[in-house]
């Protein structure tokens, strides 16, 4: 006798509908682009509305709003009350983040040329890479740093709730951004002494993040590519490592290898790739890196390989309760 289907396996649609859902993921974009031009979670963020009244309000056609409104919900962003509708959690995070990025729209349009040729998408469509893009657009800068701060949002809490920095006298955070990962250990850790390594442009944005712990944080403009502050104990890339080809990435832990004591360690803080086909976040931001940035997500094995280039050898990957694990190395 054939067992009978799982409860969840009996809700889910059959396979032809799942693949429909993901063809509609351009206009599912579509549908999130409408709302933030409408500002529709800014106003519901106010108090629950009905779709009458956000038609009356935003000058469109009241059925199709409502329509809108009534996919949304079905999406998980709102939910139906007696006075109209209201934002559920996932909306309110949808509010956070703000409208979806039309720079990096045109970049994933043009993923078949990058897997064709291994070339960041971003190189077909705007002639640079992510990197270079941003310090050219201040404004779409800005959002993006806004949209990183809600995404990551827990992680450094998480990241110093997985690893125990006890022992460690100085930090370096190499490519450390606004220093909210940092500043997080170093509250923890009256003792430690950190040290914010990043370019000019961006550890400007960092002083109000390190202000509480600034008489232990030291601030230096530099390029990790060049140099990275010499003699610390403790040594910590967050981000940073997936956002580069395996040139790169293999330089930037050269010159961290330079530079850290001989008993030091280097903490990696990335998602870690699995190696089988469980669901996680890691294959998504894979596709973003090779559409971006050129940089990818790798695997335990690859991680220590790229290492082993740079004179380090992989200790331990030990997983917190957000995405990402740290990577603990030591100089070989």
């Amino acid at each position: 006798m054939t067992a009978p289907a799982s409860y969840s396996e009996s809700l889910m649609p059959p396979p032809a509908a799942q693949i429909l859902a993901m063809w509609q993921g351009t206009l599912v974009v579509q549908m999130m682009h409408v709302a933030a031009d409408q500002n529709l979670f800014g106003r519901l963020g106010e108090a629950p509305r009905t779709s009458g009244d956000l038609a009356q309000e935003t000058g469109t056609h009241r059925s199709s709003l409502h329509r809108l409104l009534r996919a949304l919900a079905g999406l998980g962003l709102l939910r139906s009350v007696p006075d109209g509708w209201e934002l559920t959690p996932l909306g309110v995070a949808a509010s956070e983040l703000g409208d979806p990025a039309t720079w990096a729209e045109e970049a994933f349009a043009e993923l078949g040329r990058a897997i064709a040729s291994g070339r960041p998408a971003m190189t077909y469509s705007h002639g640079c890479t992510a990197f270079a893009y941003l310090a050219e657009h201040p404004d779409d800068a800005a959002a993006f740093d806004r949209f990183m701060s809600v995404l990551n949002a827990g992680e450094s809490e998480a990241v110093a709730d997985a690893y125990d920095f006890a022992g460690v006298e100085t930090l370096v955070d190499v490519g450390g951004g606004n220093g909210s990962l940092l500043a997080e250990v170093l509250r923890r850790r009256p003792c430690l002494h950190g040290v914010l390594l990043d370019l000019p442009r961006t550890v400007a944005a960092a002083l109000p993040v390190v202000e509480a712990v600034g008489d232990r944080c030291e601030i230096v403009a530099g390029d990790f590519f060049a140099a990275v502050p010499r003699g610390a104990d403790a040594y910590l890339a967050s981000h940073v490592i997936h956002d580069w080809d395996e040139t790169q990435a293999v330089t930037i832990l050269q010159r961290i290898r330079e530079a850290i004591s001989p008993d030091g360690r280097l903490l990696i803080v990335e998602m870690v790739v699995p190696t089988d086909d469980t669901p996680h976040p890691a294959w998504m931001l894979d596709m973003t890196m090779l559409a971006l940035t050129g940089g990818m997500e790798r695997t335990e094995d690859e991680y220590a390989d790229l290492l082993a280039r740079a004179g380090f050898r992989l200790e331990r990957v030990i997983p917190t309760r957000s995405p990402v694990s740290v990577l603990e190395a030591v100089p070989c």
